[in-house]
């Protein structure tokens, strides 16, 4: 399906239309398509994009680039073919390719012979690579998606937190509420000597200076026994 190229079409003067084309060998006429009796070509003024993409029938999507024409082919798992015209598009098309999940049409060294191939490239069931970046992108995005719901699945559990805990606990001033006190992490519940660990420091240092000093005590009080019998030995002598 083609986006952002068909969507101009219909304030398009058809007359400025070559009147026939060829593809493989096989003629058609413009106004089959115009008139809307081509039976696998169709230009429509809307159409449910969505739908469409997923349909298992949908090999490709051309595309001009838009953001949400990205986002929608890639949660489809759709490979995609930019062809931009303005704005954020061209820089949307190199995302595009670099991330593996379709190709760009660059307008300054565009040929026909260059876009049959990347065409040939995006709908090449053997293009395994293709397959399994499409996929990967699908997944991500399909949890991506669920963030809005997460959003509003959390506001309503602190909503029905709040009426149930503050029964008993009225809020105060620069102190979290009640409801959010299960889902605030450790450091933010304790005080912030325990949550550096100021006490265990300062327990650890303790422990650390009585036992420098038993040491150096026990040495002093050992040298002054051997001293004491040195003495006691040359007395005796």
């Amino acid at each position: 399906i083609l986006d952002g190229v068909v969507w101009g079409l219909p304030k398009t003067d058809f007359n400025t239309f070559p009147k026939t084309f060829k593809v493989d060998s096989a003629e058609y006429t413009t106004a089959q398509i115009i008139e809307g009796t081509h039976d696998k070509i169709k230009i429509l003024k809307w159409a449910p994009q969505q739908s469409i993409l997923h349909h298992p029938s949908t090999k490709m999507f051309l595309s001009h680039g838009g953001l949400d024409s990205i986002y929608e082919s890639a949660n489809a798992g759709v490979p995609i073919l930019v062809l931009p015209f303005l704005a954020d598009q061209p820089r949307n098309g190199v995302l595009v390719s670099e991330n593996g999940i379709g190709d760009y049409i660059d307008w300054d060294t565009m040929s026909e012979s260059k876009v049959y191939q990347k065409f040939v490239k995006l709908l090449d069931p053997n293009n395994l690579e293709l397959k399994s970046k499409v996929k990967q992108m699908q997944i991500i995005t399909k949890f991506s998606s669920k963030r809005k719901t997460m959003a509003a699945e959390l506001i309503e559990t602190y909503a029905y937190s709040a009426k149930a805990c503050r029964q008993f606990n009225t809020p105060k001033p620069f102190e979290p509420p009640c409801e959010v006190l299960p889902f605030l992490p450790l450091d933010k519940k304790i005080s912030s000597v325990k949550a550096n660990l100021i006490d265990v420091y300062i327990i650890g240092a303790l422990i650390l200076i009585t036992t420098i000093f038993s040491v150096i005590y026990f040495t002093y009080y050992l040298l002054r026994v051997l001293v004491h019998l040195s003495r006691n030995k040359q007395k005796q002598q």
